[in-house]
């Protein structure tokens, strides 16, 4: 494969609504003080830095975000700086730009003096996650001549084999840098925790053999392109790979070899947009997974025999493949033992035949013990192929006791001009089994198209209350896709959050809640001019919808909490809100907005009710 620099000159596309509340959970604490310390014992005789180390872990993981105070830090002496790089470089994120340049320039500066008598406290031993994800704009600035022969205004002016020139010298010149990296991740950073790899540009033979040289045990390589297949294993790598965690596109069984012996979760993120060809084998010989927990098929085209060598470990998490060899995984699902320790179930994608289905709903209820299920049917699923309330409906009804999560997505949507409005529902009859489900803590329902600007479910906030009222150990509930009517009686409802449409009806709702609003603030949110396109009271239509949509979602999670005892979180409109008491009335309690501005938090969604990541 040949490598081409201006693949990472291209923007990825990330969907096009907001997608930030609640991706910043877990941050990676720094390393304690004596272990960056490496070698050398404290110089500094301040009474500060004699205090345990665990206490100043704790000290400076409160400065984590006050970068100013961090930089403060580490001038006042060698010990202080030390600790202040434990927290800012704890992670480093590679994205081609002059700072992170810099840093690794000074690993590869700490690497080739490493074993000099005089050791130094370094960089490379802070940093405990590794990113590399090349910026496409960073990339671009240090090829602008490479950028303005493709895409410039005067790209016409370059002659081929200018172009072909300057392409040349772009991927030397990143090869250089690519190459740093790896010596860096191999021997500079020894205690490496985490590698994360996002770069599209192709790698040889040295990157496994970097990788495997590095003290980092959880691995995630996002579809990264090979020059060539390897077989992973000597003298590429050691005999063993001693992994917890993996996130692999490509197919590699050589690796999975390596590290099946310690391998603890397993996401195998394989996307193949044609026709499949022959069905991917573990090899020959058994292959064991004796300690895999978590397990995360995205799409694979495996044998038999290989979905049952996965389906033999002692799972506890398990994301079925959302496209496969259908008739593979249903025949090992069937015949496999059953998972004892399972608790969560992810079925993405009911797309299937019949007889298959009924082997995925069998297998389903021989785990009836399972705390988690996620499972949708595709987003225009309609008559015999709306699999929901035929299938999995029916199976919640008996025997799910232990159930504490649960989200359903169903179809019923279309994109078919002929077949406005397009309207998706949830029938009665699925809601009310839902409500018998009493060991129900968190419950996330969808309906209709799940992707883009549509949202298609006219919801009935009164019927769902009417039917939940019963879960009195609800603590969570998100209504993903929701959409309302349209003022002026305008059909086209899935255009609700596009259109915007202000009436008298939103001017009233949108002064609901004075306390909170801000009309500067909303107004620069909105990149607008207060004094431009404003309607009579001053304040811009937008801002004007925004508020009056924000409160009566507020309104709707109010009305929610009163029927929902233990409710403390709810999100629907596109709005996360909390649960609060109401102090100036006891007896009520309030919805609180967590976010400023309307979020799809997709990500949330799916890392709280199924197993998804904030790198998905």
């Amino acid at each position: 494969m040949d490598r081409d620099i201006s693949s990472l000159m291209m923007g990825t596309f990330r969907g096009t609504g907001r997608d930030d509340f609640g991706r910043e959970r877990d941050k990676r604490r720094p390393l304690l003080l004596d272990r960056v310390m490496g070698d050398q014992p404290r110089v500094s005789r301040c009474r500060l830095l004699q205090l345990p180390a665990e206490l100043l872990g704790d000290i400076v993981d409160l400065l984590a975000d006050n970068k100013p105070a961090l930089a403060s830090l580490a001038l006042v002496n060698s010990d202080c700086r030390q600790w202040a790089r434990s927290c800012q470089f704890a992670e480093v994120r590679f994205d081609y730009g002059p700072q992170t340049r810099e840093i690794i320039l000074q690993l590869a500066r700490e690497t080739i003096s490493r074993n000099t008598a005089a050791k130094k406290p370094t960089i490379g031993v802070c940093i405990r996650k590794f990113t590399m994800a090349s910026d496409s704009g960073w990339v671009a600035t240090y090829n602008q001549d490479l950028w303005d022969s493709i895409w410039g205004e005067t790209h016409e002016s370059y002659s081929q084999e200018t172009r072909d020139q300057l392409r040349e010298e772009g991927n030397k010149q990143y090869t250089s840098w690519v190459s740093l990296v790896l010596g860096a991740i191999s021997m500079g950073m020894p205690n490496l925790e985490t590698i994360i790899w996002q770069d599209r540009f192709t790698v040889d033979n040295t990157f496994f053999t970097a990788l495997s040289q590095s003290p980092a045990q959880n691995i995630k390589l996002c579809g990264t392109p090979i020059d060539k297949p390897y077989l992973i294993e000597p003298p590429l790598t050691p005999p063993s790979w001693p992994l917890r965690s993996l996130t692999m596109a490509r197919f590699f069984e050589t690796l999975l070899r390596r590290c099946a012996p310690t391998l603890e979760f397993l996401t195998w993120d394989y996307m193949d947009y044609e026709a499949p060809g022959d069905a991917m084998s573990l090899g020959e010989e058994p292959l064991s997974f004796p300690r895999l927990r978590s397990l995360k098929f995205c799409v694979n085209y495996l044998t038999q025999s290989g979905f049952s060598s996965f389906l033999a470990a002692p799972l506890r998490h398990l994301a079925l493949p959302s496209a496969c060899d259908w008739d593979a995984l249903a025949t090992s699902l069937a015949t496999s033992e059953p998972l004892l320790d399972l608790e969560t179930l992810v079925i993405p994608n009911l797309n299937m035949s019949q007889e298959n289905i009924s082997q995925v709903v069998r297998f389903m209820k021989r785990h009836s013990h399972i705390q988690k299920l996620y499972t949708s049917e595709y987003d225009e699923a309609c008559g015999e192929e709306a699999r929901l309330d035929q299938y999995i409906i029916p199976a919640l009804s008996d025997g799910f006791s232990n159930l504490r999560s649960l989200s359903l997505a169903w179809g019923g949507g279309s994109v078919q001009e002929e077949t406005k409005p397009h309207i998706a529902t949830i029938p009665d009859v699925s809601l009310q089994v839902i409500g018998t489900i009493r060991s129900l803590e968190q419950l996330s329902l969808s309906a209709g198209i799940r992707v883009g600007w549509r949202a298609q479910w006219l919801v009935d906030h009164d019927n769902i209350r009417t039917h939940l009222r019963g879960l009195g150990k609800l603590k969570l509930l998100a209504l993903n896709r929701d959409t309302y009517p349209i003022p002026l009686a305008i059909p086209d409802i899935e255009r609700y959050y596009t259109l915007n449409l202000v009436t008298e009806s939103e001017h009233a709702d949108a002064w609901a809640r004075p306390e909170l609003d801000d009309l500067a603030e909303d107004l620069g949110q909105l990149g607008i001019d207060g004094g431009i396109d404003a309607d009579d009271d001053g304040v811009d239509e937008d801002v004007i919808w925004e508020r009056a949509h924000r409160n009566r979602m507020l309104d709707q999670a109010e009305k929610y909490a009163a029927v929902l005892p233990a409710l403390e979180w709810v999100y629907c409109g596109q709005r996360p809100m909390a649960i609060q008491m109401d102090l100036s009335k006891p007896a009520l309690k309030k919805a609180v907005p967590l976010t400023k501005e309307r979020d799809e938090s997709y990500t949330f969604l799916k890392r709280t009710f199924a197993m998804g990541t904030d790198e998905d």
